[in-house]
């Protein structure tokens, strides 16, 4: 388990923390001989529940047996969605009952459509992570132009060039596409658990390692904030989740939208 780190750089303070999702599910009174199941779902962070519309983006549930049908019944209060499943017709006692649970939680909105840089090309731009790729484009370019290795229609790669790209010139028209075998689209990652109901009470639970600043948004592991050093911060009410009224309670700040 990760612990409480600052990051010396910068005078935000960052978190390294666990994200959990815990099932539990419990029998319900069996009609016309077909047994039902109440499914609630939470999440938590370094093991403090936090409220699903701050902490979830997305949650799916599915059965993994046609026989058993799955309902979306919505949230019970601020921390926990409930789902009914019910058997459409009777399963052996024998047989496992495997739901599929995947929870996207809610990152910051900064970390959503990001593209990671190969570390010979971040080393050039100086970032590991970009927003809008073309930018390391853009100092390509800019690093041409200041070294003079601009000839007829192609780019002269020196030292620097010749480690990034592993050829002696880059023709101008096949530039970005040379560029963009060094990106990579970085896709936000579920949390994933299998949960297996039975006639008794029944509990369990999944966790990812994710970084959190000093407003408890939620970041991938091993986040750079160096990118992000000068940015304001984001509202982060982008969950699918619904709403219920609410009291104050533990959650993280939220503040201006840009």
């Amino acid at each position: 388990m990760c612990s409480f780190a600052i990051n010396s750089q910068s005078d935000n303070m960052e978190y390294c923390s666990v994200y959990s999702v815990t099932a539990k599910s419990t029998q319900q009174t069996s009609q016309e001989g077909l047994r039902s199941w109440l499914l609630s779902i939470k999440a938590s962070l370094a093991g403090h529940p936090v409220e699903l519309d701050t902490a979830i983006l997305s949650c799916h549930v599915t059965s993994l047996r046609p026989q058993l049908e799955v309902t979306c019944l919505g949230q019970s209060d601020l921390y926990r969605m409930v789902y009914s499943v019910q058997e459409t017709e009777p399963i052996h006692d024998l047989l496992d009952l495997p739901i599929s649970i995947s929870v996207t939680p809610l990152y910051h909105p900064t970390t959503t459509t990001l593209y990671k840089l190969d570390t010979k090309l971040a080393d050039l731009v100086g970032r590991d992570y970009l927003a809008h790729p073309k930018y390391a484009l853009t100092i390509v370019h800019a690093y041409a132009r200041a070294n003079n290795l601009y000839h007829e229609k192609s780019i002269i790669c020196d030292s620097t060039l010749l480690q990034i790209f592993g050829c002696p010139q880059v023709e101008l028209r096949h530039l970005w596409r040379e560029v963009c075998c060094f990106i990579k689209r970085e896709e936000q990652k579920p949390v994933f658990l299998i949960h297996q109901l039975s006639d008794f009470d029944k509990s369990s639970s999944s966790s990812t390692e994710v970084t959190l600043d000093e407003d408890f948004n939620i970041y991938p592991k091993d986040w750079s904030f160096s990118a992000k050093s000068n940015l304001r911060p984001i509202i982060r009410t982008q969950s699918l989740c619904p709403k219920v009224s609410k009291k104050k309670s533990f959650k993280r700040n939220k503040s201006v939208e840009l």
